[in-house]
């Protein structure tokens, strides 16, 4: 699969430099992750800014795997000017927006 940024949500699921372009008004960002420890999901704005990002953390065996708070709510909306897929060790991150949908670059 590669990036879908034609609906709402954009499911992202490949790391990729500006993936849209223009401004967006991001509502909730959700990373459906693996359970590897020290994977990474790290989303940045068009100008490569880290807006959000998450670790997941071993805590000691393989069964037993931190997850951090996978999912962000943003009230109110964070405004962005493009969006880039920085890091994505495992899984698929959903990015929920306002709209319109974005327009596609890659």
């Amino acid at each position: 699969m590669s990036n879908d940024v034609t609906n709402n949500p954009l499911i992202l699921d490949t790391a990729a430099d500006n993936v849209v372009t223009g401004p967006l008004r991001i509502t909730k960002i959700i990373w459906d992750a693996g359970d590897t420890p020290a994977d990474v999901a790290q989303i940045e704005d068009g100008s490569e800014r880290v807006i959000w990002k998450r670790t997941l953390q071993d805590v000691g065996t393989a069964a037993n795997v931190y997850m951090p708070p996978l999912e962000s709510d943003f009230v109110p909306p964070l405004l962005v000017t493009g969006l880039s897929v920085g890091v994505l060790d495992s899984g698929v991150v959903y990015v929920y927006h306002e709209g319109p949908n974005p327009v596609k670059t890659t």
